[in-house]
């Protein structure tokens, strides 16, 4: 569980008890899920349905996605390369050994995160139009207009799930314009029909949280540009793929280099895809390298629809955090997809080039041993950083799990709280998970997700107290000091009479008296 995994619960909640799409946030009342599209949600509560808690179906929701993305990964990676039967098994044995041994995969499917679900639908959109595109290259017009509007299903099902489906939309839209077959106006109505079918599920979303929030998202434009640091985390993510279990810190200088290194290659693939794209034979299903005559060609075309999607997906995180959501951090699991796009694209590359390599006798057999022993090396860090996350989870727990597990003693005082007192909090979703009880976040500073100055953080800090038709307590965990928006341990203590009832390292509980502190400043006390 993280914090963003408690609002899927609340409202799977919600859903099963008939009380439709809310959640429970920082508001201390149930409000309506706009922060995140409600697909997930609304899957954990089906899978409820049949008798079972939304915990345990959102546990065997996780469950089921795990091998499903493995075998839409071997799809793909397969798809791509072509070649014989032996060698399509040969390579799918070899990325679902990756994809099954990968940390951050791993993570994110023990994780309750609406991430493994867009996986699936993005997967399943790219072999979709890959099928629409063989289709239409054969002539078979009415087969693949079906499955171009499956796949525009699939893409705005993703919307639905989480909000960078948008990013899939328009980079498969643009991909349909660059790379299918027939001619610009055909083209151009594929395209337009993707995307109008694909849309129509977020503009319902937006249309339906507008009406009763007042809000399509529950974000605040600003802008606020991407900043060094977040690439040098974003750096650090991907050096973690190939070694998970070692502590690699990427210099700042090293990441820039690596950024333009990374840029200059896109700028060349996008040029030789292309140059690529007007010298292709638009009615041909396959292109080159050599494959064996009994086997598959590789797609050439589903290679290109990867590569741009994963762009898409990066360019949209940047708009994204530069002007909609500052606290977007490029970590395992927002870069998730780019991951497990990497590891179908470069299996797919590397035996497309170890069967170019087999016309050269002279380079077979070293090509045959450098991809052995490279796989082999991966597999090796892969599964031992498997092994050692296995090893914290069970002893330690994931996520707020683990902070639960760490302090019985302060979640006990806090469940033994009167249920007709206030209740605040800089985690109020770690206290609804480890309790089930409701409470009230503290006030913020600043927006979350545009870091603009909250106006009234004072007014509703003298609200805890202008509030006497209960007693209130104040709740302050160690591990919610990190949340730098939230009022701060001195912001409490500077504005409200606090006596302490329980104080542990994990966290505190005070009771909030009436009035002001003795040490409150002279303007504030008169105030």
């Amino acid at each position: 569980m993280s914090p963003d995994s408690t609002q899927y619960l609340a409202t799977a909640r919600n859903l099963t008890s008939g009380k439709g799409l809310y959640t429970i946030w920082w508001s201390g009342h149930a409000e309506p899920l706009t922060h995140f599209p409600p697909l997930y949600p609304l899957a954990i509560a089906a899978l409820s349905s049949v008798g079972m808690s939304p915990e345990r179906a959102g546990w065997l929701l996780q469950l089921l996605l795990s091998p499903l993305n493995s075998l839409l990964m071997v799809l793909l990676a397969t798809r791509m390369s072509g070649g014989t039967e032996q060698e399509r098994a040969r390579l799918g044995l070899a990325v679902a050994s990756v994809a099954m041994a990968a940390t951050d995969i791993a993570t994110a499917h023990a994780m309750l995160w609406s991430e493994p679900m867009y996986l699936s639908l993005l997967m399943c959109t790219l072999l979709m139009l890959w099928s629409s595109e063989r289709r239409a290259r054969r002539f078979e017009k009415q087969q693949a207009q079906r499955l171009l509007w499956a796949a525009a299903v699939c893409a705005g099902l993703s919307t639905l799930t989480r909000f960078v489906g948008i990013a899939l939309i328009v980079s498969c839209g643009f991909a349909l314009l660059l790379f299918s077959a027939g001619g610009l106006g055909e083209r151009i109505k594929r395209a337009a029909t993707f995307g109008v079918v694909g849309f129509l599920p977020l503009l319902g979303l937006v249309a339906f949280n507008v009406s009763r929030a007042g809000s399509a998202s529950n974000r605040e434009l600003g802008f606020h540009p991407v900043s060094s640091a977040s690439l040098l985390e974003g750096a650090n993510t991907a050096l973690h793929w190939i070694s998970p279990f070692m502590p690699w810190r990427v210099p700042r200088l090293l990441a820039l280099a690596l950024l333009g290194v990374s840029a200059t290659v896109l700028v060349a693939m996008a040029l030789v895809a292309r140059t690529g794209m007007v010298r292709e034979d638009r009615f041909r299903v396959g292109l080159q390298p050599h494959v064996a005559p009994a086997g598959t060609e590789p797609s050439l075309y589903l290679i290109r629809l990867a590569v741009t999607v994963t762009l898409g997906y990066v360019g949209f995180l940047v708009v994204s955090i530069s002007f909609a959501d500052v606290s977007t951090e490029l970590d395992a699991r927002i870069l998730l997809p780019v991951q497990v796009m990497a590891i179908v694209l470069v299996g797919a590359t590397l035996e497309i080039a170890r069967r170019a390599a087999d016309r050269t006798e002279s380079l077979r057999i070293p090509i045959r041993w450098a991809l052995g022993v490279f796989f082999a090396v991966l597999l090796v860090t892969e599964q031992a950083g498997v092994i050692t996350w296995t090893r914290k989870a069970r002893a330690e727990g994931l996520g707020l799990a683990s902070i639960a597990r760490s302090a019985p003693a302060l979640f006990s005082a806090i469940d033994s709280l009167p249920r007709n007192v206030r209740v605040y909090s800089n985690m109020p979703y770690l206290i609804y998970f480890a309790t089930n009880r409701i409470t009230t976040g503290l006030p913020r500073r600043v927006s979350p997700t545009s870091l603009r100055p909250n106006t009234r953080f004072e007014t509703e800090m003298r609200g805890i107290v202008a509030d006497s038709s209960n007693e209130a307590f104040v709740v302050r965990f160690t591990a919610g000091e990190e949340l730098t928006f939230v009022a701060s341990e001195s912001d409490v203590e500077s504005r409200l009479h606090v006596d302490p009832i329980l104080d542990t390292p994990s966290g505190r509980i005070d009771r909030v008296g009436r009035g002001l502190p003795p040490h409150a400043a002279v303007g504030e006390r008169n105030r």
